[in-house]
């Protein structure tokens, strides 16, 4: 086994996989991407964890995302000290992962060397995407993970399944039941945005599976792993308070039936999940979109970026159209002849490929319609993009289409044949030079994102001159610096009114007692007037912006206060 020589294929993937990480450790070691106080949320919950035995069940102040996150990174604390870029150690390794499931998935499904160029796909993306799949602010680069070993296992399970085992096979099937259910115990603990992923992988396992499933071994492997992964949840919502049990909250953050079900409604929602929301989370690089533009970069709305990205949503509808009819007339083909299907068969497994890839078509076209008729593509397309990274694991069957076409008219003599082949070749090609252009295009985004590291920086090093370790600000200012500065300095949000908020975004309510004991405490608010906006379109903001104009606030605190102004921040500080 030592002399076992690695194939030319198996260096190359090994490369690839090589390429993405380095590139994702690189922009984090250079502080990219910008970080947030839903990030700061999680670190300090890793601090919590890894230094003070706490075991939070979820996102503090959040009953419904979970905390796996935190826990990662409360390990990796453990090993190399705490810093926002060990927070992001944890969401690296889930990405990597990501990477070897993706490619083992679409090679059990497809081929090896349509695996090879998926993987080169999903390797390079988009500086959104990428911002995703690394910013640690919980459910999102554990979903793409979680979601694509589900598939991974179930797809397994289906493609080995015989009505009669060999003798010591069924200890390798029990095993990975178990790992199904411990995956999506753990996914729902996360985040239930993977609940579309759950029910089609486990739809395609009883479609084939079903009677190793009216077995109690099996039957008891997939349980255990079920309530083991989702343990925390369920005992949760076991001694939940009426109203606030997971599931609830979640129907009131979706928004009112109502309304996001008129019709004027459902076209806007259309046509921002369409515009924005597509192209953002699946790899289109031009003109990045954000409501929230403190936190991340966002392009001035121009016809060019309408086009750009239009032309890239009517793209990738397109190909997940001709994917599904592909497929569907596919199986059908298969599925009609399977009384004459012999066991162990060629036929027998291009009907469970078959089967495999539509319900991962599926999947994909869950996540799309939850998320459309929602409320989030009404109050921040841009930012709530994000809620549709389950599309990232169906990249296979997608872009099959075009390999398809590059592989069937290969050798085609006549014209049409020809043309085709070279239109799939063009289009497929032009995905993987964007995704490249995307990447690279995070570097310009890396200035920015040091100015910002450094002013926050620079804050806490004032702070701790003035012997300030109490201080008052908005939601984007607070848990960001309480977890920059390793908790030397704590944070209580305020209201519009500039009140302590006691009902939504102080996340850890301990803070907002320490805050209020001090009479020391200090009012720090950030000089960007996109933290201080006028008229808002959503919600979202205004719960959590104070939008007091910043001219007023002189007059607000009067003469009790000493006015310091410090990089991007303007600290006021009562005069003791």
């Amino acid at each position: 086994m030592l002399h076992k020589k690695i194939s030319l294929h198996g260096l190359v993937v090994g490369a690839i996989i090589l390429i993405g990480t380095g590139l994702r450790l690189f922009l984090i070691e250079l502080g990219w991407p910008w970080t947030n106080s839903d990030e700061g949320t999680m670190g300090i919950m890793a601090l919590h964890i890894a230094y003070r035995g706490q075991h939070p069940i979820f996102f503090y102040g959040q009953n419904y995302m979970g905390a796996w996150e935190a826990f990662l990174a409360a390990g990796i604390f453990h090993l190399i000290g705490s810093s926002l870029v060990a927070l992001r150690l944890g969401t690296l390794l889930m990405c990597v992962l990501f990477l070897v499931a993706v490619y083992l998935l679409t090679r059990l499904l497809f081929s090896r060397t349509w695996a090879l160029v998926t993987l080169l796909l999903v390797s390079l993306s988009s500086a959104y995407v990428m911002a995703q799949e690394l910013r640690a602010i919980g459910g999102y680069a554990e979903t793409l993970l979680f979601g694509t070993l589900l598939f991974l296992c179930s797809s397994w399970l289906v493609m080995t399944y015989q009505r009669e085992l060999p003798t010591g096979r069924p200890f390798k099937r029990w095993l990975v039941y178990l790992s199904w259910g411990l995956v999506a115990g753990l996914g729902l603990w996360s985040d239930l945005l993977i609940a579309p992923m759950i029910v089609a992988s486990g739809l395609l396992l009883l479609l084939i599976c079903w009677r190793e499933l009216l077995k109690v071994i099996p039957v008891v492997c997939l349980v255990v792993g079920l309530l083991c992964g989702a343990e925390p949840l369920i005992y949760y919502n076991l001694h939940a308070a009426p109203g606030q049990n997971s599931l609830q909250v979640l129907d009131a953050l979706r928004g009112s039936a109502g309304e996001i079900y008129r019709l004027p409604a459902m076209i806007n929602e259309v046509r921002s999940t369409v515009l924005v929301s597509i192209p953002m989370m699946t790899g289109e690089p031009f003109c990045p979109v954000s409501e929230l533009a403190f936190i991340s970069p966002s392009s001035p709305h121009t016809l060019a970026c309408s086009l750009a990205h239009g032309g890239w949503s009517l793209a990738y509808l397109a190909l997940l159209s001709i994917a599904v009819v592909i497929t569907g007339y596919s199986l059908w083909l298969v599925w009609r002849k399977r009384t004459l299907i012999e066991a162990g068969s060629v036929s027998q497994h291009e009907l469970r490929s078959q089967l495999a890839r539509f319900f991962l078509l599926v999947s994909a076209i869950m996540t799309l319609g939850f998320y459309m008729f929602s409320e989030a593509p009404l109050t921040g397309p841009g930012i709530h993009g994000r809620y549709l990274i389950c599309l990232l694991t169906a990249t296979p069957i997608i872009f099959w289409p075009l390999w398809l076409g590059i592989r069937n008219f290969k050798r085609q003599a006549h014209f049409s044949g020809r043309a085709l082949q070279i239109l799939c070749s063009l289009v497929l090609l032009s995905f993987f030079v964007l995704s490249l252009v995307g990447s690279l295009l995070a570097f310009t985004e890396v200035p920015g994102a040091v100015a910002m590291n450094q002013s926050d920086a620079g804050l806490i090093q004032e702070l701790a001159r003035l012997h300030v370790k109490s201080i008052y600000g908005s939601y984007w200012t607070c848990d960001k610096i309480a977890f920059e500065s390793n908790e030397q300095v704590v944070c209580a949000m305020l209201t519009a009114q500039l009140q302590v908020d006691l009902v939504g975004h102080n996340r850890y309510l301990p803070y907002v007692v320490a805050v209020e004991a001090d009479h020391r405490a200090a009012y720090v608010f950030s000089t960007d007037p996109e933290q201080f906006p006028g008229p808002v379109q959503s919600p979202y903001i205004v719960l959590i912006n104070p939008h007091m104009p910043l001219a007023d606030l002189p007059d607000h605190f009067g003469t009790n206060f000493t006015r310091i102004v410090i990089s991007d921040y303007i600290i006021y500080l009562p005069r003791v």
